[in-house]
């Protein structure tokens, strides 16, 4: 993880933590996505396919235009091999 992403994904996480309702939320959630798919060397069809999404979901998640349901949200971190709250 590049070291502007990490600072990105810290302020994130401490807007969190001072406000459970911070809208920023979706927004690194969908950034933890891609980071996670990356550092298991999945494309992005390959993590649709394994969450059963289509990719365009997945894209508009990772882009941030859609949150995702949690069941959503929990066959991505499913597929990824990580918690829900390793994307949070």
């Amino acid at each position: 993880m590049g070291p502007q992403l990490q600072t990105m994904d810290e302020e994130a996480v401490r807007l969190v933590r001072e406000d459970p309702n911070e809208e920023d939320v979706p927004i690194a959630m969908a950034r933890r996505v891609r980071v996670w798919r990356e550092l298991r060397g999945m494309r992005a069809v390959e993590l649709a396919e394994a969450a059963h999404i289509s990719r365009s979901y997945l894209f508009a998640i990772e882009g941030g235009q859609k949150q995702g349901s949690v069941d959503v949200l929990k066959s991505l971190a499913e597929a990824l091999g990580v918690g829900l709250e390793d994307l949070a």
